[in-house]
């Protein structure tokens, strides 16, 4: 019987059973150390009496400890019945037949998987035991070295390959066959040197060819871009001087996306409440799949009284592996409700990414039309795919239509607005940066801490560190010691197939588009394909002919993936209208005259004026001084040139570099007089000069301008490549330097007259404040 509960697995520690039985040879000096095998027997442990039949275990009666002894006792029983059976194939008038080879691996392997879920199950769900965690690891390794015996036997391996040829095979016994070749061709069976040379080298190019990708360029470059933006948020919240910490990270990235998009997570999360969320979940999930989730508590014990047992079915019934019913715990880490106050628990947003995740990923086993569970669980499903189920459910309720659906305020019974919804997504996913740039270094390092003649791991995170992060590595950060997926031969590559994962299944929700409405005939259409291709899929098709079959293409591709994380805009095909407004997020156009920087913007400056204390840090060399390219310490003329955070440093065509001058009284264009120009004239030519002698790009390749509005009120000057296509050289913020100083030339006091056009992003502060009730009629811009 097959029984999961959806969580992360880590199979790296020593066993920790209590051993016995050790015998010595004092001739030798060796120490023999045989594990115990449990005396547990089906008529005095209450979970090996369940193993073999189809009924939930008695959990009322069931202790973690007896549910641990029934599961080393079945993970011994098998190791030892795997080299009997592999042993068996020696005989020449041994049957090789699938029901013979494979079946009687997957009848014996079922029950200790079974025991092993539930021993999982229950040690994280009951009471902390200090004493318990030992043998938890202990079990972890022996069930793991359990599994893998079954592929690191030669007899067995040449029973299977035998067994291969055989013409009489359905698609599914070759499917299930394929793998056991291939996950034991990949442990070095039947491979001959040169074959095995050959597989060091191919791991060795997986890595050199993956990481080529743009993802990380994307990712990498949006970070940066979070950082500048946090600094001065951090400075003006908390007067939390630059540059940032690896550990500040995600928290302003919370205050960031709050503040861009103006949500608060903890009203929001008040919009589901844990029992009506559940039922509204239950109650689209039938509208859209047909699939029908059945309350049957009391039908079977269960270990605590707040545990709902469901009953999940299509119209063609349950599914069954093995002959039994598949069975998945959901653990949620909520608050309880509140007896003095009545307040129901309520999901915050890291809450519903998670719950999207286990639904997808339950729905997965509990549909699976596979007999085998090999197939059905996710250890059948080819690595780089394993969570594509879980990513689906995420991004496909992630919408701010079917987010809008689930809510219900608590109080209230408002719904969340599809606005706000779309708000609360887009926050979320702002947020999610940091964590997504994270997990492509760690995928990275995953891939190249397993390549051959590598070099030792702390030099290759620190190296990797400074390619993905502003700050680089900092001091202290040994991550990957506390990651022991990364570094686990048996489950290695764990972050890149998550990462992969993700990539495909944004590539099959984009099919839907973002317009279809959501109880659209065609959307429920696209939801009833997905169920019948992926979720009921019988383990007779690999993961590409899924995706081929369901997409109607030949590969996925990353950009749907940029596009919902909001690291590129596609459209795809675009009309005249798309082009025109090709993001989501609205601008307005604005005209500011003399008198209403005077009287308006002046007075926003200094109302939200944020700290420029970090600025003065740079210009002093307190800070960031390894960063700054040159410094010209004149106290009129002088500036500090250094790289701008959205850039790596490497990729000279998205070279990014911001001069910032030493005048203290110079906030922007509007301050500039021709008695600047010999200042301006300084920057120019000993920043280019610089440039081209340090990064090899000529004068004639640079984009150089102010913005205004600027992002921070001290005059800066921005130096980029011409290849380098950013928002901020858009017209309506960026004004060229080349411009810039021919209009002063003219008329010393240009900028102090003239009137100012540029844009504003729709939740500014100071778009309002200029245009007023009176200029409504603006001329509105979307970006």
């Amino acid at each position: 019987m097959a029984l999961w509960r959806i969580s992360s697995l880590c199979f790296r520690s020593r066993c920790g059973l209590v051993m016995q039985n050790a015998f010595f040879s004092s001739q030798d000096r060796y120490v023999i150390i045989l594990p115990e095998i449990p005396d547990a027997t089906a008529q005095t442990n209450s979970l090996l009496s369940v193993v073999h039949g189809n009924d939930l275990p008695p959990f009322d009666k069931l202790s973690t400890r007896e549910s641990a002894d029934a599961c080393a006792k079945l993970a011994l029983e098998f190791e030892a019945w795997m080299q009997e059976h592999g042993s068996s194939f020696n005989s020449e008038n041994d049957v090789c037949n699938f029901e013979n080879v494979i079946d009687k691996v997957e009848l014996h392997l079922a029950p200790m998987q079974f025991a092993w879920n539930t021993f999982r199950h229950l040690a994280g769900v009951r009471s902390f035991d200090p004493n318990l965690m030992a043998r938890f690891k202990g079990l972890q390794n022996l069930v793991t070295r359990a599994r893998i015996h079954r592929l690191n036997n030669h007899r067995f391996f040449t029973a299977v390959m035998d067994l291969s040829h055989d013409k009489n095979l359905n698609s599914v016994q070759s499917i299930l066959i394929a793998k056991y070749i291939r996950e034991m061709q990949l442990n070095g069976l039947g491979l001959s040197d040169k074959n095995c040379k050959w597989l060091e080298e191919y791991r060795r190019r997986i890595y050199d060819a993956v990481f080529k990708f743009r993802l990380k360029q994307a990712a990498v470059k949006r970070l940066s871009e979070q950082v500048e933006m946090m600094q001065p948020l951090a400075a003006r919240q908390d007067a939390l001087r630059s540059p940032l910490k690896p550990w500040d990270l995600d928290y302003y990235a919370r205050k960031l996306a709050e503040h861009d998009y103006d949500i608060d997570f903890g009203q929001t999360a008040e919009y589901f409440p844990y029992m009506q969320f559940l039922s509204n979940v239950f109650e689209l999930i039938k509208r859209l799949f047909d699939i029908t989730f059945t309350l049957v508590s009391g039908e079977a014990a269960v270990w605590d009284k707040e545990v709902q047992l469901f009953e999940v079915t299509d119209e063609n019934a349950r599914s069954s592996i093995i002959g039994h019913t598949p069975i998945v715990y959901l653990n949620l880490n909520l608050s309880s409700e509140s007896l003095k106050t009545g307040v129901p628990a309520f999901l915050h947003w890291d809450h519903l990414v998670q719950f999207f995740r286990e639904i997808g990923k339950s729905m997965q086993i509990l549909l699976s039309q596979a007999n085998y569970s090999e197939l059905a669980s996710g250890d059948g499903i080819e690595r780089d795919c394993i969570m594509i189920y879980s990513f689906f459910f995420e991004h496909l309720f992630m919408r701010p239509d079917c987010l809008a659906d689930l809510s219900k305020h608590y109080r209230t019974n408002e719904k969340l607005s599809k606005n706000k919804s779309a708000n609360f997504i887009h926050a979320i996913r702002e947020m999610q940066i940091p964590a997504l740039v994270q997990n492509i270094l760690l995928s990275e390092f995953d891939l190249l801490i397993h390549k051959s003649s590598m070099k030792f791991w702390f030099d290759i995170y620190r190296e990797l560190s400074r390619q993905y992060f502003p700050y680089g590595w900092e001091k202290g950060d040994y991550l990957p010691c506390n990651s022991s997926i990364v570094v686990d031969e048996q489950i290695a590559s764990s972050y890149y197939r998550q990462l992969i994962s993700d990539i495909i299944a944004c590539d099959l929700i984009n099919d839907i588009g973002e317009n279809t409405q959501l109880n659209s005939a065609e959307f429920v259409n696209f939801c009833k394909k997905f169920k019948n291709c992926y979720l009921l899929a019988d383990g007779s098709m690999k993961q590409l002919e899924m995706y081929r079959s369901f997409a109607k293409r030949e590969s996925p591709s990353v950009n749907a993936f940029l596009n919902l994380r909001r690291l590129l805009t596609l459209i795809q095909p675009a009309s005249e209208q798309h082009i025109q407004k090709w993001s989501e997020e609205e601008r307005w156009m604005v005209s500011e005259t003399a008198d209403d920087y005077r009287s308006i913007t002046l007075q926003y400056i200094e109302k939200h004026k944020l700290s420029l204390q970090w600025v003065q840090n740079v210009l002093d060399g307190t800070a960031e001084s390894e960063r700054i390219v040159y410094n010209d310490p004149d106290p009129e003329v002088g500036f500090v040139l250094a790289p701008s955070l959205r850039w790596d440093g490497k990729d000279v065509n998205q070279l990014y570099l911001t001069a910032i001058c030493r005048r203290q009284n110079l906030k922007s264009l509007r301050d500039l007089r021709a008695e600047h120009l010999p200042m301006l004239q300084n920057i120019f030519t000993k920043s280019t000069v610089t440039i081209e002698e340090r990064y090899g790009v000529p004068v004639n390749r640079l984009c150089i301008f102010f913005h205004y509005q600027p992002t921070y009120y001290h005059l800066h000057i921005h130096f980029t490549h011409l290849r380098e296509a950013t928002a901020g050289t858009s017209v309506g913020r960026a004004h060229l330097y080349a411009d810039v100083v021919d209009n002063l030339r003219s008329d010393s006091d240009y900028y102090a007259k003239r009137t100012m056009h540029f844009s504003l992003r729709n939740n500014d502060p100071l778009l309002h404040e200029l245009l007023g009730e009176e200029k409504q009629t603006t001329t509105k811009q979307d970006e």
